[in-house]
């Protein structure tokens, strides 16, 4: 009878990363980035800041990624209708979301982003480019089908 081999310490949580992510989003309801520790998150989502550290090494990081898990449900990204009225449900859908709480948050990560490239790196690499790239092949596939015109830049 083989034996499976367990490393040592607890195992590993699957769902932690979306108990922790949660609990940062709730907590940002009630107040600011620059007033969020990791303390109060572990505390909220169940676990211990070590076990955060393991996953991600800053507030503003698990920010990034409590506020993009919001942006992938709440601003769809339709490509079936036609692409004017897909580009402009997408922009509608995305300047919603900037509104309130997103907008407030995004705007306290590109403050502290100033003096921190990796966190600008991040905030470009897992927010703007993705959204700029959906946008740019909405305003591509128009072109194709006629709908834009050939010479708009979709820059």
């Amino acid at each position: 009878m083989v034996k499976d081999k367990r490393l040592p310490g607890r195992p590993k949580d699957d769902d932690l990363d979306q108990k922790i992510i949660e609990a940062t989003w709730a907590l940002l309801k009630d107040r600011s980035l620059a007033h969020l520790t990791l303390k109060e998150i572990a505390e909220a989502a169940g676990t211990t800041r070590p076990a955060i550290y393991r996953r991600w090494n800053s507030v503003e990081s698990i920010v990034i990624d409590a506020f993009l898990a919001s942006v992938d449900t709440e601003v769809p990204t339709p490509l079936s209708a036609n692409p004017a009225v897909a580009l402009r449900e997408y922009i509608v859908a995305l300047v919603q979301f900037l509104n309130g709480r997103v907008g407030r948050v995004i705007s306290e990560i590109l403050g502290r982003a100033q003096n921190d490239k990796a966190l600008m790196s991040t905030f470009r690499d897992k927010f703007l480019t993705p959204r700029r790239a959906h946008g740019r092949a909405l305003i591509l596939r128009g072109q194709a089908e006629g709908v834009f015109r050939a010479d708009l830049d979709s820059e």
